[in-house]
């Protein structure tokens, strides 16, 4: 009994290796953005990957990104592949007008529909695209037409204003100050 067993134990492990191993299925790439699509955008892109086939844009504003999003954004260097890290901060229909300000290295996808893109495509096609926004940039360009969704997905933090600055180390002394100025007290038994 104990040769059956080990066979039955088996032949159920390889049975749920076969279920668990099922590759996730990733959007097929039209055409390779590598060298195409770094000027599609104003500002420039550092990186692009794509251009997927029809429209992979699919979290909501608010939500987490979709497997097919996170594995291309995991291409140009944001996050590690893992669902449930990286949220959509906003999601546009057909313009580049953001509501927060843009900074340093931002992410963002942006899907072409089946009209003037840049790649003709039936059902037109998604690209993502890395870029430095440098400072406060509220709005990016882009070079082709149909544009019918834009999602962003990080942005670095704003740089505060030098007079915000000096009114942080400001206080900063003064709290400083007020720590070393105790007043003495003196204890006395009876």
């Amino acid at each position: 009994m104990g040769d059956f067993m080990k066979r039955l134990i088996l032949a159920s492990a390889i049975g749920m290796a076969a279920f668990a191993a099922a590759p996730s299925q990733a959007a097929d790439i039209v055409t390779d953005c590598v060298l195409l699509g770094i000027d599609d955008i104003v500002p420039n892109a550092e990186k692009c990957v794509g251009y997927y086939d029809k429209n992979v844009l699919k979290a909501s504003a608010g939500d987490f990104a979709k497997q097919e999003e996170v594995d291309a954004l995991k291409l140009l260097g944001l996050g590690d592949g893992t669902l449930g890290v990286i949220k959509v901060l906003e999601k546009l229909d057909n313009s580049g007008n953001f509501v927060r300000p843009l900074n340093g290295l931002t992410y963002i996808g942006v899907h072409y529909g089946a009209g003037n893109g840049p790649v003709a495509n039936n059902g037109g096609v998604t690209a993502f695209y890395r870029f430095n926004a440098g400072a406060n940039l509220d709005a990016i360009s882009f070079q082709n037409g149909s544009v019918s969704g834009v999602a962003l997905y990080a942005t670095g933090a704003a740089v505060p204003e030098p007079a915000a600055w000096a009114l942080m180390l400001g206080g900063f002394g003064l709290l400083g100050a007020s720590m070393r100025r105790r007043q003495r007290t003196t204890v006395t038994f009876a």
